[in-house]
């Protein structure tokens, strides 16, 4: 089933400094949990796919930077969603980079593997589309620091 609403994009409250949007329906009446739900979006005509996130105010989505240059919105402004719940299964490979950084520390990697999948692809994204080594370390620190704080 899709679903279809018009809702606005807000900053999230937390350390994430995400830009979201929460979703005016009963995903627990909808997709019969009030866990995560992977789902497909257009979003002002735009496809994405993306995952609702649980929350004390509702289920929301996170909206990132792509999202927000290729739709041309900001906080503030409305969007019109279209959703529905997505069944493919979802594979992400993380760099042996990152691998060799976390692997001893249960903490950080129970703070990333909590990150929704679209968060963790992007963070791999920033940390392994830089030339440099060097470059790729400082972010991939910056992205522990964040982690861990």
């Amino acid at each position: 089933m899709i679903y279809e609403f018009d809702t606005e994009l807000i900053k999230l409250e937390g350390r994430m400094h995400w830009t979201v949007f929460y979703v005016p329906i009963s995903v627990e009446e909808a997709f019969g949990t009030n866990g995560r739900v992977y789902v497909k979006t257009m979003i002002d005509g735009y496809q994405f796919e993306g995952i609702l996130m649980p929350s004390k105010k509702g289920h929301y989505m996170v909206f990132n930077r792509e999202f927000q240059n290729i739709c041309h919105k900001k906080i503030g402004d409305i969007i019109h969603v279209k959703l529905e719940k997505n069944d493919e299964i979802k594979t992400l490979r993380i760099p042996d980079i990152m691998i060799k950084k976390m692997k001893n520390n249960s903490l950080l990697l129970q703070a990333f593997n909590a990150l929704p999948h679209q968060i963790k692809q992007e963070e791999i994204h920033k940390i392994m589309s830089v030339k440099t080594e060097e470059t790729r370390i400082k972010r991939l620190d910056a992205l522990i620091n964040k982690l861990l704080n």
